[in-house]
């Protein structure tokens, strides 16, 4: 239902995280693990002409449904009439399940003040080049792309403390207490997450992302060390991905390894079968073949086979796909052969998500039990 309206369903699926993602009053019943429009203009593209003349009318209803229902939320504005028809395509067809998971986006974006992020000042995140979104594919898709070896998860108070002096000398800093470093930490999750949102608003203001396109996402982890792994930032901002329904297209993740693989495999088994084929997990090898097919070479950073100059290269340079200069994760190529490696760390990430697949919420591996994927449902609407 709905695939003329949008191209497919989306990945569905929920982690639990505290701070800004438990800030929600509430969750929506079936979440979706996809990255969507956050604001912007409330102009709606005209349905393809392949929706049938029923699916137009409840998309349309469901719009007015959730005017009329929740006209006095201080947040309904921030969704444009795309977005909630969005909603109702990640809930399949469901206009009550999908009016539950509206208000829930609603009440989280409320809670987190999300209005002030474009208005945030997050010069320091930006000036890394960990998290761009400057490119566009041959399908006018944004690329968002998210250099794991630019990043550090500790907050700067703690990496200057850590960098500090030497048995001999005496840190610049005083050493935090237990408390204050967790706190510290979970800080630094917090604004990390609202760097991620206010990333994409940003890509809406350039016009890169706009209300008709979706994002395709490169993850990339050449040069990466386990100092630049963040396992709770990761959750945080699959938590809150659930708000943003039906906009990512696609996902490459490279280069991939033994650890990755055995993640993967595990995983895999538990997410629906369009999710699975959303995600794309590449040796170093096929990295520039794979994503030179979808992005025109002006597009394309120069690392990737392109033509178009990364310019944090500058501040931070990273090895071109290739480049002897890769000492990073191992490709692995044959996976049926893999032998197997403590892959804990990764796995938990994963599975740690829960999913929702046929319709049924799948527990959470880790914690053992399905609060991951099937939260409390949201208050009911007056």
């Amino acid at each position: 239902m709905f695939k003329g309206m949008l191209r497919d369903k989306d990945a569905k699926g929920l982690a639990h995280t505290r701070s800004l993602t438990d800030s929600a009053a509430g969750n929506t019943r079936e979440s979706v693990g996809a990255m969507g429009h956050a604001g912007g203009k409330s102009s709606t593209p005209a349905l393809q002409s392949s929706s049938s003349d029923s699916e137009v009318a409840d998309a349309e209803a469901f719009v007015q449904l959730v005017k009329a229902r929740l006209k006095a939320h201080p947040y309904l504005s921030s969704l444009s009439e795309l977005d909630l028809k969005r909603f109702l395509v990640a809930n399949k067809g469901s206009s009550n399940h999908a009016l539950k998971h509206v208000q829930a986006a609603l009440d989280w974006r409320n809670a987190i003040n999300y209005k002030s992020i474009l208005n945030e000042d997050f010069s320091d995140l930006e000036a890394t080049g960990k998290l761009t979104i400057e490119s566009t594919d041959s399908q006018q898709n944004a690329v968002m792309i998210w250099q794991q070896s630019r990043h550090s998860p500790l907050p700067s108070s703690q990496r200057a403390s850590s960098a500090a002096g030497t048995p001999a000398t005496a840190p610049s800093t005083p050493k935090l207490s237990n408390r204050e470093s967790k706190e510290a930490a979970q800080a630094a999750i917090d604004r990390n997450l609202r760097f991620f949102i206010y990333t994409i608003l940003r890509a809406y203001q350039t016009h890169r992302l706009r209300t008709d396109n979706k994002l395709v996402v490169v993850i990339d982890r050449i040069g990466m060390t386990p100092a630049n792994y963040d396992q709770p930032l990761g959750k945080a901002i699959i938590a809150c991905m659930q708000f943003f329904p039906e906009q990512f297209e696609a996902y490459y993740v490279f280069p991939k390894n033994a650890v990755l693989m055995v993640a993967w495999k595990v995983t895999r088994v538990f997410l629906d079968p369009v999710t699975v084929a959303r995600i794309k997990l590449l040796s170093e090898g096929e990295v520039k073949a794979t994503l030179g097919a979808i992005i025109p070479k002006d597009e394309l950073l120069v690392r990737y086979g392109g033509t178009k100059a990364d310019v944090y290269d500058a501040v931070a340079p990273v090895p071109a796909v290739g480049s002897s200069e890769n000492q990073g994760a191992a490709d692995d190529d044959d996976d049926d052969q893999d032998d197997f490696v403590d892959a804990d760390g990764t796995a938990e990430e994963m599975l740690d998500l829960g999913s929702v697949r046929d319709g049924k919420a799948t527990p959470s591996l880790v914690t053992g039990n399905d609060s991951a994927c099937s939260p409390t449902s949201p208050a009911p609407v007056a």
